[in-house]
């Protein structure tokens, strides 16, 4: 028969009946949980413990905005991620671009050739002669003589050089004479640029060409004599 249980058997009234202890239930009836149909063991009157709801997963984390993509990538810079740590390079410029190049303009008085840094471009006076940025050497070349001149040409910039190989001359007239349209009288020492000058003397008119110092004469031709 079922047991009785001391404690309330000491404590019941007396001519009450005796109360029966539920038979015991073992840990795998228990973890089974109430079963339903003829036979259960459940108690009747008494629900069965609820099952606790899965707890639901956490929504999904909203998309940065751009904005903050961009700090998150480049420390706040948005050219960071390009720039490295700190996100210094600057935007919109390529630091590996190569220089616009410049421009040099070789002015003279006679023809030469023209040498930058050590090559020819041949005789190109006048001419916009194109050179990278920087520092240049340039020669101007000519059988009467030469000049040097560094020049430092900016990006986009032309320099230009002016020089002189012609040297003084020094005509002195044994008699009056109008040259390149002056007059000078005679015994006048005139200094002159080498080159073809009119000259008016003695009656006559001709066009001389001075290449060195020399005496102006009208005998017994009109001419420059050594």
């Amino acid at each position: 028969g079922t047991p009785v249980d001391p404690k309330a058997a000491a404590l019941r009234a007396p001519g009450a009946p005796i109360a029966r202890r539920p038979p015991p239930v073992s840990a795998a009836a228990r973890d089974a949980g109430p079963r339903s149909g003829a036979g259960s063991a459940e108690a009747p009157g008494e629900a069965a413990p609820p099952i606790a709801a899965a707890e639901p997963a956490p929504p999904p984390p909203a998309p940065l905005a751009v904005a903050e993509q961009r700090e998150a990538m480049g420390g706040g810079n948005p050219a960071g991620s390009a720039g490295g740590a700190g996100g210094n390079a600057p935007r919109g410029i390529d630091a590996g671009a190569p220089l616009a190049p410049g421009h040099v303009i070789v002015h003279n008085d006679v023809w030469c050739n023209i040498w930058i840094d050590g090559a020819s471009h041949g005789n190109q006076r006048n001419e916009p002669l194109e050179v990278t940025a920087g520092h240049h050497v340039v020669r101007c070349v000519n059988p009467i003589g030469e000049w040097t001149q560094d020049a430092d040409v900016a990006p986009g910039a032309t320099r230009i050089l002016t020089g002189s190989l012609l040297r003084d001359l020094q005509v002195t007239l044994d008699v009056d004479a109008t040259i390149d349209g002056k007059p000078y009288p005679r015994g006048a020492v005139v200094r002159l640029k080498p080159g073809n000058i009119e000259v008016i003397a003695g009656g006559k008119k001709q066009f001389i060409t001075f290449r060195a110092s020399c005496r102006l004469k009208d005998t017994p031709d009109l001419g420059c004599y050594l």
